[in-house]
Formats: C-alpha cells, sequence, structure tokens
C-alpha cells in the first residue's frame, strides 16, 4: 500500500492540484524550504566576539532578521559586526535589501573555504571575502 500523501498526490485529477499537493506536503516535509536565511549567533572564543552566521537561500524578509540578531553580535576593534556567509542565492530584491541592512549595521563579510555566496550578499561588507 502506497503512503498516504502518495495516494493523495495520485487522486488530484488536474496539473494544477498536483502542484499544490506537492507544494503542501513539500512544506510539511521540509518546514524550512521556504524560510529564507538563517542567521544565528556564534561565539569565537579564540577572538572573543560574537559574530553573525548567516545560511541558507535568501527571501523576503531576511534583512529584518539580519538586522534583528545583528544587534545581538559584538563588534570588533574598526567597529564592525562580522558576518560569515553560506549561501546559493536566491530572491536577488531581497537579497539588495539585505545588503542595505549590511551597510547599516556596519559589517565584515567572510566566505570560509567550505561555504559558497552565489548572491549579492557579497557586493555588502566593508572586508573583504575570505
Amino acid at each position: 500500500m502506497a503512503p498516504f500523501w502518495l495516494q493523495r498526490l495520485d487522486a488530484a485529477r488536474s496539473p494544477r492540484q498536483r502542484v499544490l499537493l506537492w507544494l503542501g506536503f513539500t512544506v510539511l516535509l521540509y518546514p524550512g524550504a521556504l524560510l529564507g536565511m538563517d542567521f544565528k549567533i556564534y561565539h569565537q572564543p579564540q577572538i572573543s566576539l560574537r559574530m553573525v552566521i548567516g545560511e541558507g537561500a535568501i527571501q523576503e524578509g531576511d534583512a529584518r532578521k539580519f538586522q534583528a540578531i545583528a544587534r545581538l553580535a559584538d563588534r570588533d576593534k574598526e567597529g564592525l559586526v562580522i558576518l560569515v556567509l553560506n549561501s546559493p542565492g536566491g530572491n536577488v530584491e531581497a537579497a539588495f535589501r539585505v545588503v542595505d541592512a549590511m551597510d547599516k549595521v556596519r559589517v565584515y563579510t567572510a566566505v570560509p573555504d567550505n561555504a559558497r555566496c552565489a548572491s549579492a550578499l557579497f557586493l555588502g561588507g566593508k572586508g573583504p571575502i575570505a
């Protein structure tokens, strides 16, 4: 017997119903898929700073999320918040809003060797991309 969600998908009559059901099940199974970037504070003990880590695809509302979490971060000796990025890209307009927020907060951006920044976010920040 097929799982419930597969039975519902097979029962959908129109392509529109199939797409809506698929999207609904995707959100239920992977709730983070549509939530945008995840910003969190990371305490770096070697330099005794709380920095911001931003990971994930960029969506509407991420600029507000970044500004809220950046308030909890420490500033380095130059007065900048360190922002470590790992993003596959996303909504371009939302990315430019995040860049504006980054300029207001004054950040130093870094992209670790094992990460990527395939977005407009590399345009923001005062520091070079590492």
